[in-house]
């Protein structure tokens, strides 16, 4: 049983799930979601006074593993069905990578080596971004750096589908 709070979308990538309400019936969620944040209160008290305006940020992992969850009786509910496939269908965790043939290297007159087409650029700026949130996580980065990689990854997602991708701010790209 969990509360359903408003979802929003804010920034670029981010969607908030305001699950947790000041009414009264919702007083033990929230009193219990205030409590995973116990370890972190220890060791920085100044969170403590912003622990009642705390939200459930969803990243794409959480909403992937919500949409497995979805029983398959309630796909209907959903507009979709089963034969057209399932809500995490919609999520990406694959690209498709163009053959080489089709986003060829130009060898270029005023530096030496090649010049990459836009595809590739943006190839190798995902792969990249995926392999140092790799490295942060098996080497216990700080979170921050994490979010922040994450955030670039999928803005880089965003922009090899579709390059004029709107609302993005300038200190992003």
């Amino acid at each position: 049983q969990s509360t359903n709070g408003s979802v929003k979308k804010c920034g670029v990538f981010k969607i908030l799930h305001e699950k947790i309400r000041k009414e009264k019936k919702f007083q033990s969620e929230s009193s219990a979601f205030r409590e995973t944040f116990a370890e972190a209160v220890i060791h920085n008290r100044d969170l403590e006074q912003y622990l009642n305006k705390a939200q459930e940020i969803l990243t794409p992992l959480k909403v992937l593993n919500l949409f497995r969850n979805i029983p398959d009786e309630d796909i209907v509910l959903l507009g979709m069905t089963l034969a057209a496939g399932r809500p995490e269908d919609l999520i990406v965790t694959r690209l498709l990578v163009p053959p080489l043939c089709i986003r060829p290297s130009v060898v270029s007159d005023t530096q030496a080596g090649t010049t990459e087409d836009d595809v590739t650029i943006k190839l190798r700026d995902i792969i990249f971004a995926n392999d140092v949130i790799h490295r942060h996580r098996t080497t216990g980065a700080k979170v921050e750096m994490i979010l922040e990689m994450w955030d670039y990854l999928q803005l880089q997602v965003a922009l090899y589908i579709n390059s004029e991708v709107s609302g993005i701010p300038p200190s992003m790209i």
